[in-house]
């Protein structure tokens, strides 16, 4: 972020500089009949124009000579040019200069300088800051409800969950249930009730099918499903598993006799 805004104010100063130097160019071709003339009237004429650009603070003519010949400032009777011009003028700080020899027929007529603060700059930077500061409000807020709504969606099927299990934990009451939320197809099913609830049976079956014993099984398995569910009979592919009245196999021998599992260990 500090080299975003740093890059923005190196180009901002940039912008500046050039709008100045374009400024001091049209500006100079205008005053070079003044200063040949020695008008000091029409000089100053030329110099007022600037007053319309907010950015200048001071413009200074000066002749061949190097002599102060012209001026004009932002505020009436306020006068920030010196009377010579200078070789190498250093911009002082919050200011920025530019420096236009004045030629005319390939003669130098004179020099032209004009100031400006940094004013406008300091304009975008604030105005700058404020959007910033806005980007960052809204962010915040958006991430703070966006943050808010997920943790409840969350966390509310955790926490009916945990009620369910802590209600067959302590009551031993089975019938506890869980609502299930969503649009999707397992929330569409855990909503079924009665015998629709055949109907997710027939899916499960299908699906846990085609992932242990691939597709055709699976066709067999939802064709079984749907003669045992809906139909009300017994599929003929059911496995069957026979034991005597009165006898309490072990489930993994259930398991080994349907085929289940290759063996006891």
């Amino acid at each position: 972020m500090a080299e975003l805004l740093g890059s923005i104010s190196l180009s901002a100063r940039a912008q500046l500089q050039n709008r100045l130097a374009s400024l001091a160019h049209i500006v100079g071709q205008k005053s070079s009949a003044a200063l040949v003339f020695d008008d000091r009237a029409a000089a100053v004429e030329v110099l007022q124009a600037l007053r319309a650009e907010s950015s200048v603070i001071s413009a200074c003519l000066y002749q061949s000579s190097g002599q102060l010949f012209a001026q004009c400032g932002r505020r009436d009777g306020v006068r920030d040019c010196p009377e010579r011009v200078r070789d190498e003028r250093t911009d002082k700080p919050g200011f920025l200069g530019v420096t236009r020899t004045i030629a005319r027929q390939g003669d130098v007529a004179g020099t032209l300088f004009l100031q400006s603060d940094l004013h406008e700059i300091a304009r975008r930077w604030r105005h700058l800051l404020l959007v910033t500061a806005w980007m960052l409000l809204v962010a915040l807020l958006v991430g703070g409800v966006a943050g808010s709504l997920l943790q409840r969606r969350i966390s509310r099927p955790v926490r009916a969950l945990a009620t369910a299990m802590q209600q067959v934990t302590d009551r031993h009451d089975f019938s506890a249930r869980v609502e299930a939320w969503g649009f999707d197809e397992i929330a569409r099913l855990g909503k079924l009730q009665g015998s629709e609830i055949n109907e997710a049976k027939k899916i499960l079956a299908g699906e846990a099918t085609r992932l242990a014993h691939g597709e055709e099984a699976a066709k067999k398995a939802r064709a079984t499903a749907e003669e045992t569910f809906a139909g009300g009979g017994k599929g003929a592919d059911l496995p069957v598993f026979t034991f005597k009245p009165g006898e309490t196999p072990a489930i993994v021998d259930i398991a080994v006799a349907l085929g289940f599992t290759a063996s006891k260990g």
